[in-house]
């Protein structure tokens, strides 16, 4: 049984911190689509253009950040932050059931 909570546990937790990850509002990112519909078509599509080299940028950010400051950089602490704010309200809402408590 131990598995198996262990397992669903670290399921939740790379899912919710991927889904947290994919939010963040920079092209080529699905929060960048949500985002981005309030501008005009002229900005949206100017912005897209550059969608590769923010990419890279972002993964040039996350890997100073995973390597030289250990995970402690404004990005991933961030992330780190809001995914454990989420988890922290599924587990109280589990909680809530019957079965889980």
């Amino acid at each position: 049984r131990y598995a198996v909570v262990s397992m669903t546990q670290s399921f939740a937790i790379l899912n919710v911190s991927l889904g947290v990850f994919n939010l963040i509002p920079v092209p080529p990112l699905d929060g960048s689509r949500i985002f981005l519909v309030w501008l005009p078509a002229k900005y949206y599509f100017g912005v897209m253009k550059y969608e590769r080299y923010i990419m890279l940028g972002i993964m040039g950010i996350l890997l100073v950040e995973s390597f030289l400051l250990g995970g402690r950089g404004l990005l991933l602490g961030g992330l780190a932050k809001l995914s454990n704010l989420l988890l922290t309200g599924i587990y109280n809402l589990l909680e809530l059931l019957p079965f889980f408590g």
